[in-house]
């Protein structure tokens, strides 16, 4: 696993982490509440169990990166085009945004790593192979 994917299983992970032990920090971070067992159990399951799910996928399969990398940024398009809605936010939610986009940039870069070190290998082996070929025609 390449580190701009490393660091954004990291990253979520600590996401989820936080909003199943303490789930009441997530929407106080917005000026929000979570008061009732219902809203607990709704931030654990969106943001934890969601986030949680993304980053051990992203440790099993990393080529999972370019799909976790989409769903990011359609997270970063969500929360932008409420920003436009809303015709104001926080720095808070604006350094969100920024994390979310930076998340998303990331994982695409790195999935996009994992093809070109593939195709690399694909043609080193297909490069063996000929020379290979060239090599036992050579010797007859």
């Amino acid at each position: 696993m390449n580190g701009l994917i490393k660091l954004s299983a990291l990253a979520l992970a600590g996401i989820g982490g936080v909003a199943i032990a303490q789930p009441e920090r997530i929407p106080a971070l917005h000026g929000g509440k979570a008061e009732t067992p219902d809203a607990r159990t709704e931030v654990r399951a969106v943001y934890g169990g969601t986030c949680l799910a993304m980053a051990g996928l992203l440790v099993v399969r990393p080529s999972s990166a370019g799909t976790i990398g989409s769903l990011m940024a359609g997270t970063a398009a969500g929360r932008a085009a409420s920003i436009a809605q809303e015709g104001q936010a926080s720095d808070l939610t604006r350094g969100v945004l920024a994390a979310e986009a930076a998340v998303a940039a990331a994982l695409i870069l790195g999935r996009g790593q994992i093809a070109a070190g593939h195709a690399a290998s694909a043609i080193s082996s297909k490069a063996g192979d000929a020379a290979s070929a060239v090599q036992t025609a050579v010797t007859r």
